[in-house]
């Protein structure tokens, strides 16, 4: 893209998920009192070519981005260095499965990240099916982007770290993102 930007962004790739630790504020890693083994928690994100990118690593990203291993790391810098062709004020769109199921960390990570922007992630199935291997433009503008049957828990907008609106469902328009009901 050269030195342009876009008004939206829409990343179309496979949500991943993964188990992550629980910790305390010190850092810890906590414990269950009965049985004494280590809690965890789902964790999720998006596949990339090397692993995937998870909310625990956006969280790892902010806070000491050295304890990522090189292949997270740079995978994580690319990612960003696409989202910055976000115009400040547009859309960026995650149409990976299932992104935000577990918690926030991924999208307020992204967004924490990349700030004024509005970030979309999906809680739920992605509706997106390519035909010869490519997703036509009617499908975006025709359609939701959660069919009927697979929407459950919705769209999350994050917007400079945090959720901003939750539970919905988003259509592409030639103008941007259109939430819905």
């Amino acid at each position: 893209m050269g030195d342009s930007q876009a008004d939206n962004i829409f990343i179309n790739a496979h949500g991943y998920a993964s188990q992550r630790y629980l910790f305390d504020e010190s850092g810890e890693a906590l414990r269950n009192s009965s049985s004494g083994e280590y809690i965890m928690a789902g964790d999720n994100g998006f596949h990339t070519d090397n692993d995937g990118i998870l909310g625990s690593h956006m969280q790892q990203y902010l806070f000491d981005k050295g304890k990522l291993s090189p292949n997270t790391l740079s995978s994580i810098d690319n990612f960003i260095k696409i989202t910055n062709y976000v115009k400040e004020g547009k859309n960026l769109i995650m149409g990976s499965c299932n992104s935000a199921q577990y918690d926030d960390l991924f999208g307020s990570g992204i967004s924490s990240i990349v700030q004024s922007r509005d970030i979309f992630v999906n809680r739920d199935y992605s509706s997106l099916w390519p035909i010869g291997g490519k997703i036509r433009f009617q499908d975006f503008t025709g359609f939701k982007q959660t069919s009927h049957e697979n929407y459950i828990k919705g769209w999350v907008r994050y917007r400079d770290g945090a959720a901003a609106q939750q539970n919905f469902n988003i259509i592409m328009t030639k103008y941007g993102v259109k939430t819905i009901k």
